[in-house]
């Protein structure tokens, strides 16, 4: 994984989704497995989202509009954001 740094990152962010997933398993927060799946997608894309550059990163991508695809990040971090609110609401 040193040799391919978003390698690293997809992996620490599977691995973030998988302790969030577990953490509310472990609360008692009754989850199907589909809503687990939601919630460990969210948050896997979240983290490659931002990836190595960190926050400021995706920010200026988003704002800046790098290699032509703000709009379609911005979108999908729309979304993203979306989901969790919603699935907020729900529980």
């Amino acid at each position: 994984m040193v040799k391919n740094p978003n390698a690293a990152v997809a992996a620490g962010g599977s691995s973030l989704s998988a302790i969030i997933v577990w953490l509310l398993g472990h609360f008692h927060v009754a989850l199907s497995a589909e809503d687990g799946a939601i919630i460990a997608g969210a948050v896997s894309a979240v983290v490659l989202f931002i990836g190595r550059e960190g926050i400021k990163g995706a920010w200026r991508r988003v704002w800046g509009g790098q290699d032509g695809l703000a709009m379609l990040e911005a979108i999908i971090a729309l979304l993203i954001v979306a989901v969790v609110l919603l699935l907020m609401k729900v529980y």
